[in-house]
Formats: structure tokens, sequence, C-alpha cells
């Protein structure tokens, strides 16, 4: 069983030390529902199932656009959860592959299209 540490920052993180962090607030008895799935999508992660397995639970495990919309618009602090890295005190420089990943297919398919609508004039 993972070790869950409720945060301020971020909605959540699987570690590969095992520990998971979610933002506090998803305690609340209104976010139950949410709470719930974005647990066990961390819970999904298994470092010792290598990096393509997480990539994997990122792309196709959905938790909900929604709900996390929901709960992160009037929550400043959790719109770090979109960035490929960031720093906090206790862990240092958080770096997402799977985030930096998705960041750079969207980006070369931006390019393409740019290439290919732009490239005849």
């Amino acid at each position: 069983m993972p070790k869950i540490i409720y945060t301020d920052l971020a909605i959540a993180n699987h570690f590969s030390d095992g520990t998971i962090e979610m933002h506090k607030d998803l305690k609340l008895p209104e976010w139950k529902n949410l709470h719930d799935k974005i647990l066990n999508h961390e819970k999904d992660h298994d470092f010792s199932k290598g990096w393509w397995h997480n990539v994997k639970v990122d792309f196709f495990g959905f938790v909900g656009a929604g709900g996390l919309l929901q709960f992160m618009l009037p929550r400043p602090k959790t719109w770090i959860q979109l960035l490929p890295f960031y720093y906090t005190k206790k862990r240092g420089i958080i770096f997402d592959k799977n985030l930096l990943l998705f960041y750079s297919i969207i980006a070369s398919a931006v390019i393409l299209a740019i290439k290919f609508f732009m490239g005849g004039k």
C-alpha cells in the first residue's frame, strides 16, 4: 500500500519511492468521487513495469477533464500540474517525462500543420 501525503500543491503525483501526493482539498466530501478516481489512477502507476507502462497509464487512464477543471480553476496552486517540471522544497525538481512527451507531440503537430498549410506560400 503506498503512503499517501496530502499537500496544497498540484493535484496528484506518484513518486518512485512509492509515495502518492494528493491535493488536500480532494479529501473534502464534495470531491470524494474525483479523489477516488485520481487515487486509483495514481495507484495504476508502477515504476517496476517501466516507463512505457506509466506513459500508457497517463495517456489512456482518464480521470475526467470536467471534474479536474472544476477542481483546478479556483485553486491556482494546482495549475503547476500542467508544467513538465517544477520545484518544491521537499522533493526538489519534479520532472514529468510523460507530460514533456505530450507537449512535444503537440508542438510537433503544430509545426507540421504550419509547414503543411503555409509551405506552399
